[in-house]
C-alpha cells in the first residue's frame, strides 16, 4: 500500500464494503467536494464518508486543475483528505465526461483509510444535501477521528500532467465551495488549511479560450465515441 497506514479491513455491513452490484467507490478530493458540482455532474450519487489517501499530496498542475500525486518521502501523516461517494454505472460514465477520461485524467482503484458518514448523511444523495444541507455532529465527529477502515475506491487522478502549476480563477471559486462544503461533511479544516489552500492563493487568470480546450476536445471525442453521446464542455478539473 502507498503511505504508512494500517487499519482494519471493511467489515460486510460497512457502506465501504464492496457489495453493491453495479456500484463504483469513488474518492473525490477537488472541486467534486462541492455536493452542488456533485448533484449536477453526478444527481444520483450517495454519499457514505469522507477518507484519506495515504502516501499522496495534493497538486494543481500545469493545466490548472488539483491533481494528486505520489509523495516523495513517505511518511506517517501525509495523506490527501475527501469525500466518498457510490456511483451508479450511469452517473460514473457523466463523472468520466466531466473529467475529461482518458486524456485530462485517468481512473485508478487505490487503498483508502474510510471513515463512514454520520447517520443523518450516511447514503443521502448529492441532490438532497443540497437542498437539505446537514451539519455533521461535531461531537461525534471527534469520537469518530480514530483509526478507519482499509477499503478500495476509484480515483481520478494524471501521471502526465504532474508539473505544478496555477489554478484558473473560475476553478478557484469552485474549490472555495468545495472546501467550505467539505467541511460541513467532517473534512479536518487543518487539512485544507495546509494542505490544499497554499496552492489556491494565486490564479493564472481567466481561460483565453472560454470553451474546451482541446485536450478537452480530445477527450469528449473519445467519450462520445465509446457512450454514443454529444459531448459538452469536458475536461473541466476534478
Amino acid at each position: 500500500m502507498d503511505g504508512v497506514f494500517q487499519s482494519s479491513p471493511p467489515r460486510p455491513d460497512s457502506p465501504a464494503y464492496q457489495a453493491h452490484t453495479g456500484e463504483t467507490l469513488y474518492f473525490a478530493y477537488g472541486s467534486n467536494l462541492s455536493f452542488d458540482q456533485m448533484a449536477k455532474r453526478c444527481p444520483q450519487s450517495c454519499y457514505i464518508g469522507r477518507a484519506r489517501l495515504h502516501g499522496y499530496q495534493f497538486q494543481i498542475n500545469e493545466r490548472g486543475y488539483a491533481n494528486v500525486v505520489k509523495a516523495k518521502r513517505q511518511r506517517s501523516g501525509l495523506f490527501v483528505e475527501g469525500l466518498c461517494y457510490r456511483l451508479q454505472r450511469e452517473d460514473e460514465g457523466r463523472l468520466d465526461r466531466a473529467e475529461g477520461v482518458p486524456i485530462a485524467y485517468i481512473k485508478e482503484e487505490k487503498e483508502i483509510e474510510f471513515f463512514p458518514a454520520q447517520a443523518a448523511l450516511l447514503g443521502r444523495t448529492a441532490t438532497d444535501l443540497v437542498q437539505y444541507p446537514t451539519p455533521i455532529n461535531q461531537d461525534r465527529q471527534q469520537a469518530q477521528n480514530g483509526e478507519g477502515e482499509a477499503a478500495l475506491a476509484m480515483v481520478y487522478l494524471s501521471t502526465k500532467y504532474v508539473t505544478p502549476g496555477l489554478p484558473w480563477d473560475e476553478y478557484i471559486t469552485r474549490m472555495e465551495q468545495g472546501l467550505h462544503q467539505a467541511l460541513q461533511l467532517g473534512v479536518s479544516p487543518e487539512y485544507i488549511e495546509n494542505e490544499v489552500r497554499p496552492f489556491l492563493k494565486i490564479g493564472k487568470g481567466d481561460r483565453a479560450d472560454k470553451g474546451p480546450t482541446r485536450i478537452i476536445s480530445l477527450a469528449s471525442s473519445v467519450n462520445r465515441k465509446s457512450h454514443g453521446e454529444p459531448g459538452l464542455h469536458r475536461g473541466s478539473g476534478h
